[in-house]
């Protein structure tokens, strides 16, 4: 069960492969799960699932649902769960209207980075707040 998260742990490793991963597609968004656990109020990130962008867009993405239903059936099987959606931007690292959308409905962790600056920021959308999220890299 997902609840308010104030602190998202991610290897810097991780964070580059997203950043990569970001790089590589641009200028399409690019998109990623990260499954790991949670305790008290912290996320820790223990895998990056890089995802297709079926939009092939640079102003949105979607996801595949079974792919998306495969990596939840995996982080079930590991005894983990979803903790955070990645997707980078054309446009500075905030949600958009689109992604007010749909963190409404996945109140993961949404890191978003800005292309081709590579800056990020990490949000929460918990309670209809927009709360920022403190990635500490380890």
């Amino acid at each position: 069960m997902i609840r308010r998260i104030e602190k998202l742990i991610l290897r810097e490793i991780d964070f580059n492969l997203l950043k990569s991963h970001a790089e590589k597609i641009y200028p399409l968004e690019a998109p990623a799960i990260l499954i790991g656990k949670i305790m008290a109020n912290i996320a820790s990130v223990d895998e990056v699932i890089l995802t297709k962008n079926n939009d092939e867009s640079p102003i949105s993405f979607t996801i595949d649902s079974t792919e998306l239903l495969e990596i939840y059936k995996k982080a079930n099987r590991e005894n983990k769960e979803v903790v955070g959606i990645f997707h980078s931007h054309p446009a500075p690292p905030k949600p958009s209207r689109l992604d007010m959308k749909f963190m409404s409905s996945n109140p993961f962790v949404w890191i978003i980075m800005s292309m081709p600056g590579g800056d990020f920021e990490a949000y929460q959308l918990w309670n209809n707040i927009l709360h920022k999220v403190n990635i500490i890299f380890n």
